[in-house]
Formats: C-alpha cells, sequence, structure tokens
C-alpha cells in the first residue's frame, strides 16, 4: 500500500509539472522522453528504449517513475 501511495503521490507532483512548466518542458527537452520523479526531471532521451536503460543502469526503481514524452512546440500528438 506504501508504495500505491508513493506512486500517486509522484504522478500528482509531476502532472503539476507538466501542467504549470510545460512551455518551458518543451523548449528544453522539445522532442524527447523526460523522466519524472516526485516533480522533478531525472533525466531525458529522444529514444524511451535508451532513456529506459539510463534509468536502469541509474539503479532506479522504473515502477516509480513518470516517463512522459515531450513534443516540439506547434507538434500536436494525438493519443
Amino acid at each position: 500500500m506504501e508504495m500505491e501511495l508513493q506512486l500517486i503521490k509522484n504522478l500528482e507532483k509531476s502532472n503539476k509539472l507538466i501542467n504549470h512548466k510545460y512551455a518551458d518542458l518543451q523548449r528544453r527537452y522539445g522532442d524527447q522522453f523526460i523522466a519524472l520523479d516526485n516533480g522533478k526531471v531525472i533525466a531525458h532521451d529522444q529514444k524511451v528504449e535508451a532513456l529506459r536503460k539510463s534509468l536502469e543502469d541509474k539503479g532506479l526503481a522504473l515502477a516509480t517513475v513518470i516517463i512522459e514524452y515531450i513534443p516540439k512546440k506547434g507538434v500536436m500528438v494525438l493519443y
């Protein structure tokens, strides 16, 4: 239960960062994947596989890290 609560708090903080700093994130990390932990960008890469490997190499638990794609400014991504 503790891990689930930690993940929910992490998700809330990360979503807050994305919502409030989206233009800055696009400027800094446009066309890249970012890894977020507790509302902070901890890693980034253009390829999600390379980002995941970087996180694993650092010993970070992928289950608690949020990975988001940040498109370039002016690009629309449909999910």
